[in-house]
């Protein structure tokens, strides 16, 4: 084969990263990267969040309450504010604090709102929310439950069930989570992400069969729903059909040109095929998204080593290792190494 000469330009803050790296080589074997952490094709939940909220408040800065006048002065609720505010004023704002990622903060305020009122189920569900995004199970779910425990409202229910399966399946709980998405499903036979999140536990314990069938399920009820369209594919490669899943990681792109995931995982399958240029295509689209996403990196370098591109794969490789020990990921990093020292030698 022909080498493709690649020499990929680097943005400014990658640039850096290289220059300021230090590198030295191991003895890791490499492996075909999938998923940067466990090795294996990760399916997607949701595009952004583990559970639905509610819409983004946008207050009318003539009507704030004191926590928002205090939120658009840049400034932290004071213990006035907190204290003179009103249960909804604190879930609007603890609301608002999770959408900006401010979840200490939001759980604080969530405390006080439920110390108020604690038959209030959109609380207990919205701390949980905030629970979970730091990975605190065990509160997560006594959340959901007490939520559960609070709410007469399916709609309300459905959603709980479904984001209480995402915390079972996160622990290893298939079991439980499958118990709660069924019960989702039996309150709302429409609601696509359940069966999606379901496939994805069947998945997790290799049933490709059954995955599959949900994620049709969840096509069935929202043929724009991408993530579903994304795992089918992951379920199809699991399988060895490379040409179903990539055509399952077209629609998902389809139907949303920015999800890095579905580039990354068809490029993956174009690599599989050695079709070397439409997977390069995909991991330079994945980086164009995230230019941080280490994976990219790996399996570029690694294309680039297969067509004999030495000085790309040296430098993917470099920008890769730096980026998996800044995520504290040191197995990829050492592979990432070991391809490096192997390279440079």
């Amino acid at each position: 084969m022909t080498p493709l000469f690649l020499h990929h330009p680097l943005t400014a803050s990658i640039r850096a990263l290289v220059l300021c790296g230090a590198f030295a080589a191991s003895t890791i074997a490499i492996a075909a990267p999938v998923n940067a952490r466990t090795g294996k094709f990760a399916p997607a939940f949701t595009r952004e969040s583990t559970a639905e909220i509610t819409p983004e408040i946008t207050p009318n800065l003539t009507t704030l309450n004191p926590l928002q006048l205090a939120q658009a002065n840049e400034a932290e609720p004071t213990l006035d504010t907190l204290e003179n505010a009103s249960v909804d004023e604190l879930i609007s704002q603890a609301i608002a604090d999770y959408q900006a990622g401010n979840y200490d903060l939001t759980i604080d305020l969530l405390d006080r709102a439920i110390d108020r009122d604690p038959s209030r189920a959109d609380a207990y569900r919205y701390r949980g929310l905030a629970h979970h995004r730091q990975g605190h199970y065990d509160a997560t779910i006594a959340d959901y439950d007490r939520a559960l425990a609070l709410t007469t409202d399916p709609e309300t229910q459905v959603k709980l069930y479904s984001d209480r399966g995402l915390v079972y399946y996160a622990t290893g709980n298939y079991a439980q989570a499958v118990s709660d998405y069924d019960n989702a499903i039996a309150l709302d036979a429409d609601y696509a992400p359940a069966y999606n999140h379901r496939g994805v536990v069947h998945y997790a314990q290799a049933d490709y069969a059954s995955a599959i069938a949900d994620y049709d399920r969840a096509i069935e009820r929202d043929a724009d729903y991408a993530p579903a369209y994304n795992n089918r594919g992951l379920a199809y490669m699991a399988r060895g059909e490379a040409t179903r899943a990539i055509a399952n990681y077209t629609q998902a792109i389809r139907r949303d040109e920015t999800y890095r995931d579905a580039y990354y995982n068809r490029g993956n399958a174009y690599f599989s095929q050695a079709n070397y240029t439409n997977a390069l295509a995909d991991l330079d689209a994945v980086i164009g998204i995230d230019e941080f996403y280490a994976n990219a990196y790996f399996v570029r370098a690694a294309i680039a080593e297969q067509v004999g591109d030495r000085a790309s794969a040296i430098t993917d490789y470099q920008v890769a290792a730096l980026l998996y020990e800044r995520q504290g990921n040191t197995l990829w990093q050492e592979r990432a190494l070991d391809r490096l020292g192997l390279l440079q030698n």
